[in-house]
């Protein structure tokens, strides 16, 4: 029997959502049990989402959005989350100590990381400076 994980998705709403959620349920060593957020209550993604929930939007309520989210998985016991949009993953990836403690596995990385990749300019120049061609 192939092991069952919940996972979080936010910003089910947007255009890459399908593909996502397609190649989850395809995985082959494991199946998943689909929770998905957006801040619109029709999003699209909400019928291939095995649950859906509204959420606050992440850059208008960043302490309503990270409430929710954790209100969220006491409901549904979500064991990783993959936020989809930027201000989400920039706010999962501030947040990443709260996320470890709850046991939630994120698929961001560190602040600092998420800062220089998000900002074209920064990141250009952090690849120039380690002699990578850009």
């Amino acid at each position: 029997m192939r092991p069952i994980f919940n996972v979080a998705l936010t910003c089910v709403g947007g255009r890459l959502t399908h593909d996502l959620i397609i190649a989850l349920r395809k995985a082959p060593d494991f199946d998943v049990n689909i929770i998905g957020m957006d801040v619109n209550a029709n999003a699209n993604g909400r019928f291939l989402c095995d649950q859906f929930f509204t959420i606050p939007n992440a850059e208008e309520d960043q302490e309503g959005w990270l409430e929710r989210l954790l209100e969220i998985r006491n409901e549904t016991n979500f064991t990783s989350i993959i936020p989809l949009s930027e201000a989400e993953v920039k706010l999962t990836s501030s947040n990443i100590s709260v996320f470890e403690k709850f046991k939630i596995v994120t698929s961001v990385s560190e602040d600092s990381v998420v800062n220089v990749v998000n900002d074209k300019f920064k990141l250009m120049s952090n690849l120039h400076a380690k002699g990578i061609a850009v």
